[in-house]
C-alpha cells in the first residue's frame, strides 16, 4: 500500500514539474521574441478623471506603426514609432512631442517610458486602441 502512494506522488509530483517548466518556458519565448505594442496603455499611479494614456497601432498596409498620447478630453501627440534592432525595446519618432521619453520597453502587460533617469510605467487596458473621452484624431 505505501508503494503505491509512494509512487502516486512521485508521478505527480513530476507532472507538475513538467507543466511548471513547460509554462515557464511559454513565458520565456514572449521575452526573446518580443512583445508587440498594439492596443492601449494608461499611466500607473495617474489622477483619476485625467489619466494619461498611449495607444499603439500597427498599420500593416502601410508599413507605419502609429502612436497617439492622450489625456481624458484632451489629445496631445500622434506620431510614428519604430522597433529597435533590440528585442522589446521600441523608438518613438516624432518632433516637439509633448510626451515624457522616446525610448520604449515593452513588457508582457506593460510598458516602461525612459526619459532622462526617469521610468514612467504604463499598464495595458485593451488590445486595441481605444479613445477614452477624446476625439480620434
Amino acid at each position: 500500500m505505501k508503494k503505491y502512494v509512494m509512487i502516486t506522488i512521485i508521478i505527480i509530483s513530476f507532472v507538475s514539474l513538467a507543466f511548471y517548466a513547460l509554462m515557464t518556458k511559454i513565458e520565456l519565448n514572449g521575452y526573446q521574441t518580443g512583445f508587440h505594442l498594439k492596443g492601449t496603455y494608461q499611466a500607473v499611479g495617474g489622477i483619476p478623471g485625467d489619466a494619461e494614456y498611449l495607444a499603439f497601432h500597427q498599420n500593416k498596409e502601410a508599413e507605419k506603426n502609429v502612436f497617439y498620447y492622450y489625456k481624458q478630453h484632451d489629445f496631445k501627440d500622434k506620431g510614428n514609432y519604430i522597433n529597435a534592432d533590440t528585442t522589446n525595446l521600441y523608438l518613438l519618432n516624432i518632433d516637439n512631442s509633448s510626451i515624457d521619453g522616446r525610448y520604449i520597453l515593452a513588457g508582457k502587460d506593460k510598458l516602461y517610458i525612459i526619459k532622462d533617469k526617469n521610468v514612467l510605467e504604463y499598464e495595458k487596458i485593451s488590445n486595441e486602441v481605444v479613445f477614452i473621452n477624446v476625439n480620434k484624431p
